[in-house]
């Protein structure tokens, strides 16, 4: 049956699908949410031909925390990859958020009456030998990159932090966007049925996404600017890459 483009509610009533933090490298980045926590994050092998790698760690029933980094045995040059090594060495950036929906065209077609649209669409169908892939499809709601707004997935298959049931969680306490325009924002996300109550006013004219777990550890809090991405800033970071590369091979 095919759903109504609605956003998912999760248990505990918010619709937070999962967030992430990019980090510059995967294993460090695990390393030190494991630190921060006292819960080890699962890393998962790449999926195919992916620019980046990715780990999870469980905040609810059916939310998680996604640490995203470039994955080493990508060949090549990739905006995304490029904007993940550019992250700041040692550091974790909470970079974007996603809402889950029952039927992704859908609820494209919400976004755009809203007045945006989907953009890097990616559909991805292939489980693997063993179906160690979950299956899906997903979009960053545009035009550009921008923080405040969720990127919007539509699960084929669940994700492998809901399949293994054993997985230790760090329930989800508090999330919040504060946002530069909230007003602006607050019109898409009743748009798009998005939860309004987790919009803050900006007091400083900055965007930011923050949000707390409970861990064995205590309390734990990410919070990052929520930086725009232009295209001419993904060119340069791409260009900035390229000469890091050569400087190394030359070096």
């Amino acid at each position: 049956m095919s759903g109504e483009g609605k956003v998912l509610s999760k248990p505990g009533g918010h619709q937070l699908d999962h967030i992430g933090l990019a980090v510059n490298d995967l294993d460090k980045g695990v390393a030190r949410v494991a630190e921060l926590t006292g819960v080890q994050p699962i890393v998962h092998p790449p999926e195919p031909n992916a620019p980046y790698q990715s780990a999870s760690l469980k905040i609810g029933e059916k939310s998680f925390l996604e640490i995203l980094g470039p994955n080493p045995a990508h060949g090549g040059i990739h905006p995304l990859k490029s904007l993940l090594r550019s992250m700041p060495p040692d550091e974790l950036t909470l970079w974007f958020w996603y809402v889950g929906t029952d039927d992704f065209e859908k609820f494209e077609s919400k976004v755009v009456a809203g007045g945006r649209c989907i953009e890097n669409k990616v559909i991805q169908d292939e489980p693997g030998t063993n179906d160690e892939h979950s299956t899906y499809v997903r979009g960053q709601i545009g035009p550009g990159f921008d923080p405040v707004f969720p990127n919007a997935i539509q699960w084929k298959t669940p994700p492998r932090t809901e399949l293994d049931t054993g997985m230790q969680m760090c329930p989800l306490k508090e999330f919040h966007v504060t946002a530069s325009a909230q007003d602006v924002v607050g019109t898409f996300f009743n748009t798009t049925g998005i939860d309004t109550s987790i919009l803050k006013q900006s007091e400083d004219g900055k965007s930011y996404l923050s949000l707390t777990i409970s861990t064995p550890k205590g309390d734990v809090q990410f919070r990052s600017e929520a930086k725009q991405v232009t295209m001419l800033g993904v060119l340069y970071t791409c260009l900035m890459d390229v000469f890091r590369g050569a400087a190394c091979c030359t070096a």
